[in-house]
């Protein structure tokens, strides 16, 4: 099932999935890994400050705590006119490796990261499938449960590849998308991020 949270103003909210009753809540401390994968292109400058409040509230309960580790990795768009597939040469770093947090972590390289001006192809879409495939091959803890936060504002020319979805089912990681305005609207490059969430 897919965790959700259900309930009323008037009752409390609980895990449930979309048969009846619903599993008991998560265990406690479990090993857990979340990497942000955040569009690093110039569209998405507003929202590099946002996320960097949002690793905050991550952060600020979980210093020491060798269950819980964080990441973020940012993305472009692809280095030549030419390259589409899966492991073509892009834009891509990490500005944070997954590791336990011991201590807050300095947002400045967050808020403050050099973005991918350069667009090699000319158009608004970025290369979020091969940036998916690149972050499923992070540096995973065993056993430990593993997330991707996934925030951008325009799609991929064409759907995930196979390539794409194996090795996210391969590394059982749960693939959270979330889909943001940006600087300027381009309803064809939205809803491409969109649809390449609704089909992983």
């Amino acid at each position: 099932y897919i965790a959700r949270t259900c309930g009323t103003e008037n009752s409390p909210i609980r895990y449930c999935s979309s048969g009846s009753g619903g599993p008991p809540p998560p265990p406690q401390n479990i090993r857990t890994d979340i990497l942000f994968l955040i569009d690093g292109t110039k569209s998405m400058r507003p929202y590099f400050g946002m996320v960097a409040d949002v690793v905050k509230k991550f952060s600020n309960d979980k210093v020491g705590k060798s269950s819980f580790r964080i990441g973020v990795s940012m993305y472009g768009d692809y280095t030549k006119p030419s390259e589409e597939c899966v492991e073509c040469d892009m834009q891509y770093r990490s500005l944070r490796r997954l590791r336990t947090l011991k201590s807050i972590l300095n947002l400045n390289e967050i808020r403050n990261s050099e973005l991918y001006i350069k667009d090699p192809k000319k158009d608004k879409f970025e290369a979020t499938g091969s940036a998916i495939f690149r972050a499923s091959k992070s540096n995973w803890k065993e056993n430990a449960l593993r997330v991707i936060i996934h925030i951008g504002d325009h799609g991929d020319r064409h759907l995930p590849k196979e390539q794409v979805l194996s090795s996210l089912m391969e590394n059982k990681i749960i693939y959270l998308p979330i889909a943001v305005r940006g600087e300027k609207y381009f309803s064809v490059e939205s809803d491409a991020f969109i649809n390449q969430a609704d089909y992983i």
